[in-house]
């Protein structure tokens, strides 16, 4: 059983903000998150455009289920069978309407979503919403989209041009259209045959999603899900696909309109931990946005043997342009402690509320008897609730490896690199680029 399992399949609010404030949540959003205000009222933007689409196909005389109107990969197959016509007629109809949406104000809750301190937004419409909203918010996005549709070396400079991943931050998030963009209409997924091809592409790779898109998907992050079909076989193919499975917490809330059977709920919440929510989408995202500003401090403990103090002091320096422009960046170490008060007290009081732990380890560290029992251990037992990330700092060469450590960890700033340096230029680089790369992967 994994850590976020409840047998009472009840979300624990506790685990979710956790995920949030170690950044290890990412935003699903499916295709019903985004709507549009229409003669017939605000409905999801793709059923719109299916609508549409079926007005041509009346207009040509084509029979379709009429009861299916509304579902786009079963009106574009019939769209593709008109005489005359082809896929790029699709696709330039498609680029048109999402760029006439374009011009409409953005859904409210895109706006209560791009609060949200994340990483990694996975967009499966090809409007721009999250993108807009995110802007609005003061972010600066990277995208990337993934065009399913380039299959030969020759055409493979097509592909959007992949963003550096080693700077995705809550600041500048990664937003990924998985099934197309209207800037490019070639990657649009849209009739029941390219949502195959799309299938069986990802799968075989060809082409591939790019191997640093994909790392950024494990067994430690956390899931939330707007506006999917959960009854959609293609839909467990993507989870597969992303690499989920019943060690995440995952997370959907109630999406209009789109029942869910006990069977395939049975399925998802043994295969993928899924916990269902009964609010609506929008009153959740209200919520958990509430919920993540009321938490949003950044709480870091630096651990370090006394020996060490003088790194320990020196790293905190380097820390101090980062505070400026992060006020929520909290850092406290044992030098802190006031005069007459309980280490050991105080010690527990701040490793309870530490959202990051950065652990100066050296052979001093390890064999500190006082340091392992006062902090390391109460450091350790933090973590194994996952509320809080571990970041190991190597200052000196030690057998770090032979630690049980209660999760993955990730060295800082590399795993070949080693803090204190003979060299004085050489050893400031180094906790220079230990801040920058915690800013970039943490903040």
């Amino acid at each position: 059983m994994n850590k976020y399992h409840d047998a009472n399949r009840t979300l624990n609010w506790e685990n979710l903000l956790a995920g949030f404030r170690r950044k290890r949540c990412i935003l699903m959003l499916g295709p019903r998150i985004g709507t549009v205000q229409t003669s017939e009222g605000i409905i999801p933007m793709l059923e719109w455009l299916s609508i549409q689409l079926s007005k041509e196909l009346e207009n040509q005389g084509v029979r379709f289920d009429q009861n299916e109107k509304r579902n786009l990969n079963y009106i574009a197959q019939h769209y593709l069978r008109m005489p005359g016509f082809d896929r790029t007629d699709l696709t330039k109809f498609v680029e048109r309407f999402v760029l006439k949406c374009a011009e409409m104000e953005t859904p409210p809750i895109y706006h209560d979503l791009a609060k949200l301190p994340v990483r990694v937004f996975v967009s499966t419409t090809p409007d721009d919403f999250i993108v807009r909203a995110l802007r609005q918010a003061g972010r600066e996005p990277m995208v990337f989209t993934y065009n399913f549709n380039l299959t030969s070396e020759s055409h493979r400079g097509s592909q959007t041009r992949l963003p550096p991943v080693e700077q995705i931050s809550v600041k500048r998030p990664l937003v990924i259209n998985l099934l197309g963009s209207a800037d490019n209409r070639e990657s649009f997924v849209l009739s029941e045959t390219d949502e195959m091809d799309f299938i069986e592409k990802v799968v075989r790779r060809d082409p591939p999603i790019p191997d640093s898109i994909l790392n950024l998907f494990d067994r430690e992050n956390s899931y939330l899900f707007f506006g999917f079909n959960l009854e959609n076989w293609q839909f467990r193919l993507l989870l597969k696909s992303l690499k989920l499975d019943d060690h995440n917490l995952t997370v959907s809330p109630q999406t209009d309109n789109y029942p869910i059977t006990d069977i395939t709920r049975d399925f998802l919440e043994e295969q993928f931990n899924f916990i269902f929510v009964d609010d609506a989408m929008a009153s959740f995202a209200q919520k958990v946005s509430q919920l993540t500003t009321q938490n949003e401090a950044e709480n870091l403990f630096i651990s370090f043997a006394p020996s060490d103090s003088k790194y320990g002091e020196k790293l905190v320096k380097y820390f101090h342009p980062l505070r400026l422009s992060h006020p929520n960046l909290q850092i406290w170490n044992r030098n802190l402690l006031e005069p007459g008060q309980n280490m050991r007290d105080a010690i527990e009081k701040r490793v309870k509320s530490a959202t990051h732990f950065m652990l100066l380890i050296s052979p001093d560290y390890l064999s500190d008897d006082a340091v392992m029992a006062e902090e390391f251990q109460l450091i350790l037992d933090q973590c194994k609730s996952g509320t809080a990330e571990i970041i190991p700092i190597l200052l000196r060469p030690c057998m770090w490896e032979e630690i049980d450590w209660p999760c993955s960890i990730s060295l800082l700033p590399d795993y070949h690199i080693v803090l204190a340096d003979a060299d004085p230029h050489r050893e400031d680089e180094n906790f220079q680029r230990t801040v920058v790369k915690f800013k970039r992967t943490y903040l």
